[in-house]
């Protein structure tokens, strides 16, 4: 029993990757960002923070900012 427990462990160890986030200013992102979004329609922050390497503080805040805009709306 452990060994299975200890090779689960390992195996999603294995599978986490760290992302680098870039470091770009608000107006850069959220350029990039509202080009994401054009492109997948639909997608959650967190998807657009590892594909950009954005932070995803900062996406979803100008997820936030676009929706205000009304460039952007939430799905239902």
């Amino acid at each position: 029993m452990n060994y299975f427990i200890r090779d689960a462990v390992r195996e999603k160890l294995a599978a986490i990757k760290v992302i680098e986030c870039r470091d770009v200013d608000y107006e850069t992102a959220k350029v990039e960002i509202a080009g994401y979004f054009l492109m997948k329609g639909e997608a959650y922050a967190s998807d657009a923070s590892t594909d950009l390497q954005l932070d995803y503080v900062l996406v979803c805040k100008i997820m936030d900012d676009l929706e205000k805009e009304g460039k952007m709306e939430p799905v239902k």
